[in-house]
């Protein structure tokens, strides 16, 4: 039961960013700052209005600019929830959701980790843990259907020959 009344305790939140004893408001009614680098990035996580399909919303918010990662069902039929687990200094996101999917946003874009290693390995990731300065990304996920911890390490694209 919600010791405060009617309203859920979620809808009472409101994002703010504390910085030399002065209180900043970063989201509305209903948000909640989930991480935070160095930078000032947040992470974000929003409330929809209250008969919408996917009643709350996560954005990246980068100097004032908000970009949309997701929008995620809490309770839906099919069960996934997303979990954003943690954002670097550059501002990679990684996250992963139930019943499958675990993902990078870098660059305003979506990837599945799993689309980005080759698929001869036999790993199939399931978490995405955490995310450092060089982009490397830990978590979990099975190995031949065994239970595993994973570093993933980005690789450097090849230089394009010059003419």
């Amino acid at each position: 039961k919600n010791p405060y009344g009617g309203i859920p305790y979620l809808e009472m939140l409101e994002a703010v960013l504390w910085e030399n004893n002065t209180e900043t408001k970063i989201g509305k009614k209903g948000s909640a700052a989930i991480l935070i680098n160095n930078n000032r990035d947040i992470v974000l996580s929003e409330s929809l209005p209250p008969k919408s399909e996917s009643p709350r919303q996560v954005f990246l918010v980068q100097q004032d600019e908000r970009v949309e990662l997701t929008d995620y069902v809490l309770g839906s039929k099919d069960k996934r929830v997303f979990y954003i687990t943690a954002l670097n200094d550059r501002g990679e996101v990684v996250g992963w959701r139930t019943g499958g999917g675990i993902f990078l946003w870098k660059d305003e874009k979506q990837f599945d980790l799993n689309d980005l290693i080759p698929a001869q390995t036999g790993w199939v990731l399931e978490t995405a843990k955490d995310i450092n300065e060089r982009g490397q990304i830990i978590g979990t996920g099975k190995l031949n259907g065994k239970t595993r911890a994973f570093l993933l390490t980005p690789i450097s694209q090849p230089a394009k020959p010059q003419p």
